[in-house]
Parts: structure tokens; C-alpha cells; sequence
């Protein structure tokens, strides 16, 4: 009976002892994990600061990008007489046939300028206008995106690619012919890229263009306060210096 009982004893305490020795063993690999756990999550903070920084840096380019855009814009549609939505279309149909924005503003100003010479008698777009069944004095009175897509209309009825190279170069001198491709959009394919454009959320007002134009303003004020500032100092430090 005692040996029994001693040899439960041992058994006991050879269970317990394997027991202990598995809690100290799960416990250390409790450990090393919580510590992969927490060295991992300081990686993943340091990660994701990097990636917020990296965002705001990206969204502060942006944004002042946007700005610049936007001035450009209200300031180019106010010299040629468009609306800022005018514009916005004949540059999204521009760039969606292969013309770039800058391309197309410079083609709208000279249009804007032989028209005018027309409406007076005279310029090298006279005898292209009227070819082209259009009035120079109606299309003198249209904002110049009005003009663009009458023009455009008159140009569907040309067949020969050679005439409406040449017929787009007495409109738009040597832009004419980067915009052929828009000009074959048709004044239905005008209007389709304008309705996307505004799908895109592209359109602006003159009223919301001219808040971006006085944070513009704001902006070249608080630079040219700075700027003064470091010339006073660099005045008085000269002599030192």
C-alpha cells in the first residue's frame, strides 16, 4: 500500500513537474509573441505617419496646384470673353482628341481676333466665314465658345480633310491643325464631351472661380509682406555683412 502510494506520489509530481514546465514554456511564447506583436505595431504606427505625412504633402501639392489652375482659368476666359464653363468644355474636347488646353486657348484667341477683322471687313478668316455659309457680324456678337461650335457646325459640311486643314488654319492659324480632330467632333460631339465634363465635376462658375482668384491674391500678399520684410533685414545687415 505505501509503495502504491509513493509511486502515485511520484507520478504526481513528474505530471506537475511536465505541467510547470509547459506553462513556463507557453508563457515565453506568450511573451516573444506580445513582443513581436508590439514591435510590429510601433512598425505599422511609423508606417502609417509616414503615409499621413506623405498624403498631406501630396494633397498641400494638389491643392496648390488647383489653385493656379483655377486662377489661370478664370483670367484666360475672362481675356477671350468666355465663361469659365465655356472654356472648360473646349479644353476637355481638346485634350480628349489629342490637343493640349494651352493649344486650344491660343486657337480661341486668334479665332477671337479674325473674327473681329472680319466683322470689319477684312482679316484672312473673311473668305472662310463666308464659305462657310456663316455670318462674321453674328458670329462677332457670340461669346467664342458660341462661335467655336457655329464654325464647327459649318465644318460638318466639308468633306475633303485637305479643305478643313486649310479652312481650320484661316480660323485658327497654326493651331488649325491640331484642332481638326476636335473640329470633327461635330457640334453633337462638342456638346457630348461637355456633358461629361460636367459629369467629371470639371465645371466651375466665375463666382466660384473668382474665391480661388482672391486666395490666389491673399497668398501673393502674405509672399510680398515676407519678401519686404527680408529686404529691410538685408538692408540693415549689409554694412555688417
Amino acid at each position: 500500500m505505501a509503495a502504491s502510494l509513493g509511486g502515485l506520489i511520484v507520478r504526481i509530481g513528474a505530471d506537475t513537474a511536465n505541467l510547470r514546465r509547459g506553462l513556463e514554456d507557453a508563457a515565453r511564447s506568450t511573451q516573444s509573441f506580445s513582443g513581436r506583436l508590439r514591435a510590429s505595431a510601433m512598425q505599422v504606427a511609423k508606417w502609417g505617419a509616414a503615409i499621413a505625412s506623405a498624403a498631406a504633402a501630396l494633397g498641400t501639392v494638389l491643392v496648390r496646384n488647383s489653385l493656379k489652375a483655377i486662377d489661370s482659368l478664370a483670367k484666360t476666359a475672362d481675356k477671350l470673353g468666355e465663361t469659365t464653363e465655356g472654356l472648360i468644355n473646349l479644353r476637355y474636347a481638346a485634350e480628349q482628341t489629342g490637343v493640349a488646353a494651352g493649344t486650344m486657348d491660343m486657337a480661341m484667341q486668334r479665332m477671337t481676333r479674325r473674327i473681329a477683322e472680319a466683322a470689319q471687313g477684312g482679316g484672312v478668316a473673311k473668305d472662310a466665314i463666308e464659305q462657310l455659309g456663316l455670318s462674321a457680324r453674328e458670329l462677332a456678337n457670340m461669346r467664342p465658345e458660341e462661335a467655336f461650335h457655329a464654325i464647327t457646325g459649318a465644318m460638318e459640311g466639308v468633306t475633303s480633310q485637305s479643305e478643313r486643314v486649310r479652312l481650320a488654319f484661316k480660323f485658327f492659324d497654326s493651331e488649325g491643325v491640331a484642332l481638326v480632330n476636335t473640329l470633327e467632333l461635330g457640334t453633337e460631339g462638342l456638346e457630348a464631351m461637355a456633358r461629361e465634363a460636367e459629369a467629371l465635376g470639371l465645371h466651375l462658375s466665375r463666382v466660384d472661380a473668382a474665391k480661388v482668384e482672391k486666395v490666389n491674391d491673399a497668398i501673393t500678399r502674405v509672399r510680398k509682406v515676407i519678401e519686404g520684410v527680408i529686404n529691410r533685414v538685408t538692408v540693415r545687415l549689409a554694412p555688417i555683412l
